[in-house]
Order: structure tokens, then C-alpha cells, then sequence
């Protein structure tokens, strides 16, 4: 019996000095963790957190540019409705040139440039068709 009690009486000092160095090297490595947290704090001192500066240089350049476009396809739409067609003209038409008023005849066409002899000199030069009104 004696063997018995000897044998099943845990031993005291070696498990209190295991579960002592356990929590004592626990408490080492929470320490170190710590510890490298620490360290990455002080490393994004002074960051913006959540968005980065090449994000918003992106928003920044690219912004203008999208409200432009839209702005432009507002304005595509809506003369679609405004029912103001561009004046066509042919060689040979009549025409008055709007800053001069001065009138003047069609003598040939050059892509959108129009070239119109003058009746009062002969005087022949070139215009685009907004310059240009329909007599």
C-alpha cells in the first residue's frame, strides 16, 4: 500500500516548475509579440488608412475626364431633338457670308471649306459652312 500512495502522489515541485516555465515562456512569446506589434505601428505612423495615394491620383485624373464625356453625351442626345438640320450646299448656290455680309456664289467644294466668288469684286475666298447662310 505504501508503494501504492508513493507511486499515484504526483510530485509536486517538477510539475509546478513545468507549468511554471510553460507559462513562463508564454509569457516570453506574447511579450515578443508585443512587442513586433509595436513595431509595425510605428512603421505606418503617419499613413492614411484605407485608401492609397495612387488611388486617389486615379480618382483625381480620371474624374474630369468621365464627367467631360458625359457632359458631351448629354449634349449629343439633346440635338438629336433640337430639329436644326446643317445648311448643305451645292456648287452654283447663292450665298451670304455672315460677318461680311457680303454675297457672294459657290464656285467649289474642298472638304468642309467652301470657295464663293464675290459678286461685288470677283473677289473669291474660302469659308466653312457656318459662315455661310443660304439667300
Amino acid at each position: 500500500i505504501y508503494e501504492y500512495r508513493k507511486l499515484a502522489k504526483p510530485p509536486a515541485k517538477k510539475n509546478n516548475k513545468a507549468s511554471e516555465a510553460r507559462s513562463k515562456g508564454l509569457y516570453e512569446a506574447a511579450k515578443i509579440d508585443s512587442y513586433s506589434d509595436s513595431n509595425t505601428d510605428s512603421n505606418t505612423e503617419g499613413a492614411v488608412p484605407g485608401i492609397s495615394l495612387w488611388t486617389l491620383l486615379v480618382a483625381l485624373i480620371s474624374f474630369p475626364f468621365t464627367l467631360l464625356f458625359k457632359i458631351i453625351r448629354i449634349f449629343a442626345f439633346l440635338s438629336l431633338f433640337s430639329g436644326k438640320k446643317t445648311e448643305e450646299f451645292c456648287v452654283g448656290d447663292p450665298v451670304l457670308v455672315r460677318y461680311s455680309q457680303t454675297e457672294g456664289r459657290i464656285i467649289d467644294i474642298n472638304g468642309s471649306h467652301f470657295m464663293v466668288s464675290m459678286y461685288d469684286g470677283g473677289k473669291v475666298d474660302s469659308y466653312q459652312a457656318y459662315e455661310l447662310e443660304r439667300i
